[in-house]
Protein backbone atom coordinates (compact mmCIF):
# COMPACT_ATOMS: atom_id res chain seq x y z
CA UNK A 1 0.00 0.00 0.00
CA UNK A 2 1.34 3.37 -1.01
CA UNK A 3 2.26 5.61 1.91
CA UNK A 4 -0.11 8.53 2.32
CA UNK A 5 1.50 11.98 2.47
CA UNK A 6 0.52 15.62 2.52
CA UNK A 7 2.63 18.39 0.98
CA UNK A 8 1.94 21.97 2.08
CA UNK A 9 3.55 25.33 1.36
CA UNK A 10 3.55 27.99 4.06
CA UNK A 11 4.48 31.65 3.68
CA UNK A 12 6.21 33.40 6.53
CA UNK A 13 6.22 37.14 7.11
CA UNK A 14 8.36 39.34 9.31
CA UNK A 15 8.74 43.08 9.78
CA UNK A 16 11.87 44.86 10.97
CA UNK A 17 12.80 48.46 11.67
CA UNK A 18 15.99 49.55 9.84
CA UNK A 19 18.91 50.34 12.13
CA UNK A 20 21.66 50.89 9.54
CA UNK A 21 22.31 53.20 6.60
CA UNK A 22 24.32 51.76 3.71
CA UNK A 23 25.89 54.52 1.64
CA UNK A 24 27.02 53.57 -1.87
CA UNK A 25 29.49 55.68 -3.85
CA UNK A 26 30.64 55.46 -7.46
CA UNK A 27 33.54 57.27 -9.10
CA UNK A 28 34.65 57.09 -12.73
CA UNK A 29 36.84 59.12 -15.06
CA UNK A 30 39.14 58.77 -18.07
CA UNK A 31 42.88 59.43 -17.89
CA UNK A 32 45.41 59.38 -20.71
CA UNK A 33 47.75 56.90 -19.05
CA UNK A 34 47.05 53.68 -17.16
CA UNK A 35 49.22 54.72 -14.20
CA UNK A 36 47.48 58.08 -14.10
CA UNK A 37 44.10 56.33 -13.85
CA UNK A 38 45.31 54.30 -10.87
CA UNK A 39 46.73 57.38 -9.18
CA UNK A 40 43.60 59.45 -9.75
CA UNK A 41 41.38 56.71 -8.38
CA UNK A 42 43.59 56.43 -5.29
CA UNK A 43 43.55 60.23 -4.81
CA UNK A 44 39.77 60.43 -4.95
CA UNK A 45 39.36 57.40 -2.71
CA UNK A 46 41.57 59.04 -0.11
CA UNK A 47 39.50 62.22 -0.44
CA UNK A 48 36.36 60.18 0.24
CA UNK A 49 37.93 58.66 3.33
CA UNK A 50 38.74 62.16 4.56
CA UNK A 51 35.11 63.18 3.93
CA UNK A 52 33.89 60.29 6.06
CA UNK A 53 36.32 61.21 8.84
CA UNK A 54 35.26 64.88 8.73
CA UNK A 55 31.63 63.79 9.13
CA UNK A 56 32.46 61.70 12.20
CA UNK A 57 32.90 58.25 10.68
CA UNK A 58 35.95 56.02 10.39
CA UNK A 59 37.34 56.54 6.89
CA UNK A 60 38.87 53.05 6.96
CA UNK A 61 35.34 51.60 7.08
CA UNK A 62 34.87 52.67 3.45
CA UNK A 63 35.11 49.40 1.51
CA UNK A 64 35.59 48.65 -2.18
CA UNK A 65 32.72 46.79 -3.83
CA UNK A 66 34.14 46.83 -7.35
CA UNK A 67 37.18 48.33 -9.07
CA UNK A 68 38.37 48.13 -12.66
CA UNK A 69 40.39 49.99 -15.28
CA UNK A 70 39.61 49.47 -18.96
CA UNK A 71 40.65 51.00 -22.24
CA UNK A 72 38.29 53.50 -23.84
CA UNK A 73 38.20 54.38 -27.51
CA UNK A 74 36.72 57.13 -29.65
CA UNK A 75 35.40 56.47 -33.13
CA UNK A 76 36.80 58.79 -35.78
CA UNK A 77 35.29 59.14 -39.23
CA UNK A 78 37.87 59.62 -41.98
CA UNK A 79 37.04 60.61 -45.56
CA UNK A 80 39.51 59.11 -48.00
CA UNK A 81 40.80 61.52 -50.62
CA UNK A 82 39.87 59.27 -53.54
CA UNK A 83 36.30 59.02 -52.21
CA UNK A 84 35.93 62.68 -51.30
CA UNK A 85 33.44 63.40 -54.10
CA UNK A 86 31.43 60.31 -53.19
CA UNK A 87 31.55 61.35 -49.52
CA UNK A 88 32.48 57.84 -48.47
CA UNK A 89 34.08 57.50 -45.05
CA UNK A 90 35.71 54.84 -42.98
CA UNK A 91 35.90 54.57 -39.20
CA UNK A 92 38.94 54.21 -37.04
CA UNK A 93 39.13 53.37 -33.35
CA UNK A 94 41.43 55.81 -31.55
CA UNK A 95 42.54 55.21 -27.98
CA UNK A 96 40.98 57.88 -25.79
CA UNK A 97 42.55 56.71 -22.54
CA UNK A 98 41.93 54.49 -19.55
CA UNK A 99 38.67 54.63 -17.61
CA UNK A 100 38.72 53.71 -13.95
CA UNK A 101 35.53 52.79 -12.13
CA UNK A 102 35.51 52.47 -8.37
CA UNK A 103 32.42 51.50 -6.36
CA UNK A 104 32.55 51.70 -2.57
CA UNK A 105 30.22 51.48 0.39
CA UNK A 106 30.14 52.34 4.06
CA UNK A 107 27.57 51.54 6.74
CA UNK A 108 26.64 53.50 9.84
CA UNK A 109 23.74 53.71 12.34
CA UNK A 110 20.48 55.37 11.32
CA UNK A 111 20.99 58.98 12.39
CA UNK A 112 19.60 61.91 10.38
CA UNK A 113 22.12 64.36 11.80
CA UNK A 114 25.03 62.10 10.93
CA UNK A 115 23.61 61.43 7.47
CA UNK A 116 23.27 65.18 6.90
CA UNK A 117 26.93 65.72 7.83
CA UNK A 118 28.06 62.93 5.52
CA UNK A 119 26.09 64.30 2.55
CA UNK A 120 27.30 67.81 3.31
CA UNK A 121 30.95 66.70 3.25
CA UNK A 122 30.43 64.74 0.05
CA UNK A 123 28.78 67.67 -1.70
CA UNK A 124 31.84 69.81 -1.02
CA UNK A 125 34.36 67.19 -2.01
CA UNK A 126 36.25 67.27 -5.28
CA UNK A 127 35.73 63.62 -6.06
CA UNK A 128 32.84 63.85 -8.56
CA UNK A 129 31.40 60.87 -6.70
CA UNK A 130 27.80 59.88 -7.28
CA UNK A 131 26.18 58.47 -4.19
CA UNK A 132 22.96 56.94 -2.96
CA UNK A 133 21.87 55.22 0.23
CA UNK A 134 19.57 52.49 1.50
CA UNK A 135 18.30 51.55 4.93
CA UNK A 136 18.90 48.02 6.17
CA UNK A 137 19.62 46.03 9.34
CA UNK A 138 23.08 45.40 10.73
CA UNK A 139 22.49 41.73 11.59
CA UNK A 140 20.07 39.95 9.21
CA UNK A 141 20.54 36.50 10.78
CA UNK A 142 17.77 36.86 13.42
CA UNK A 143 15.39 38.09 10.71
CA UNK A 144 16.05 35.06 8.54
CA UNK A 145 15.56 32.74 11.51
CA UNK A 146 12.28 34.44 12.46
CA UNK A 147 11.11 34.31 8.84
CA UNK A 148 11.76 30.57 8.54
CA UNK A 149 10.17 29.92 11.92
CA UNK A 150 7.01 31.74 10.85
CA UNK A 151 6.91 29.98 7.48
CA UNK A 152 7.26 26.57 9.15
CA UNK A 153 4.58 27.48 11.71
CA UNK A 154 2.12 28.51 9.00
CA UNK A 155 2.97 25.42 7.00
CA UNK A 156 2.33 23.07 9.93
CA UNK A 157 -0.90 24.85 10.91
CA UNK A 158 -2.26 24.52 7.38
CA UNK A 159 -1.19 20.90 7.15
CA UNK A 160 -2.80 20.13 10.50
CA UNK A 161 -6.08 21.74 9.40
CA UNK A 162 -6.15 19.75 6.16
CA UNK A 163 -5.23 16.49 7.84
CA UNK A 164 -7.88 16.88 10.55
CA UNK A 165 -10.52 17.78 7.97
CA UNK A 166 -9.59 14.60 6.10
CA UNK A 167 -9.82 12.40 9.18
CA UNK A 168 -6.07 11.83 9.40
CA UNK A 169 -3.17 12.80 11.64
CA UNK A 170 0.20 14.28 10.79
CA UNK A 171 3.09 11.86 11.03
CA UNK A 172 6.79 12.36 10.59
CA UNK A 173 8.31 14.98 8.32
CA UNK A 174 9.45 13.40 5.05
CA UNK A 175 10.86 16.37 3.18
CA UNK A 176 11.52 20.11 3.59
CA UNK A 177 12.01 22.28 0.53
CA UNK A 178 13.38 25.80 0.86
CA UNK A 179 15.08 27.96 -1.75
CA UNK A 180 17.80 29.44 0.51
CA UNK A 181 17.80 32.53 -1.68
CA UNK A 182 19.35 35.84 -0.75
CA UNK A 183 17.00 38.10 1.21
CA UNK A 184 16.60 41.67 0.01
CA UNK A 185 16.71 43.38 3.40
CA UNK A 186 16.58 46.99 2.24
CA UNK A 187 14.29 49.99 2.42
CA UNK A 188 14.78 52.79 -0.10
CA UNK A 189 12.52 55.70 0.90
CA UNK A 190 14.42 58.37 -1.05
CA UNK A 191 14.62 57.79 -4.79
CA UNK A 192 17.41 60.30 -5.26
CA UNK A 193 20.95 60.24 -6.57
CA UNK A 194 23.32 62.87 -5.24
CA UNK A 195 26.42 64.11 -6.98
CA UNK A 196 29.20 66.64 -6.57
CA UNK A 197 27.64 70.08 -5.93
CA UNK A 198 30.06 72.30 -3.96
CA UNK A 199 28.31 75.55 -4.81
CA UNK A 200 25.24 74.50 -2.84
CA UNK A 201 26.96 74.17 0.52
CA UNK A 202 28.81 76.51 2.82
CA UNK A 203 31.91 75.29 4.72
CA UNK A 204 30.98 73.08 7.69
CA UNK A 205 27.32 73.11 6.64
CA UNK A 206 25.31 69.90 6.78
CA UNK A 207 22.17 68.87 4.96
CA UNK A 208 19.04 69.11 7.08
CA UNK A 209 17.39 65.71 6.65
CA UNK A 210 14.39 64.24 8.42
CA UNK A 211 13.90 60.71 7.13
CA UNK A 212 11.94 58.09 9.01
CA UNK A 213 12.24 54.92 6.92
CA UNK A 214 9.36 52.49 6.82
CA UNK A 215 9.78 49.02 8.22
CA UNK A 216 11.35 46.36 6.03
CA UNK A 217 8.74 43.75 5.14
CA UNK A 218 10.03 40.28 4.26
CA UNK A 219 8.23 37.22 2.95
CA UNK A 220 9.51 33.71 2.34
CA UNK A 221 7.94 30.34 1.71
CA UNK A 222 8.82 26.80 2.71
CA UNK A 223 7.28 23.52 1.54
CA UNK A 224 7.05 20.56 3.92
CA UNK A 225 5.88 17.02 3.26
CA UNK A 226 4.45 14.92 6.11
CA UNK A 227 3.42 11.32 6.34
CA UNK A 228 -0.22 10.80 7.28
CA UNK A 229 -1.37 8.34 9.91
Amino acid sequence: MEKRTIRVTGEGKVSARPDTIELKLDMTDVCKEYAEALEESARRTQALRECMAAAGLNGDDLRTVNFNVRTEYDTEYITERENLLKKKTKTEQVLKGYRFSHSLKISFPVDNELLGRVLGELSRSKTDAHFDFDFTVKDPAPLRAALLDDAARVCRANAQTLATASGAELGEVIDINYSWGRLDIYSHPMDLEYSYAPALMEPDEAYSIDVNPENIELEESVTITWALK
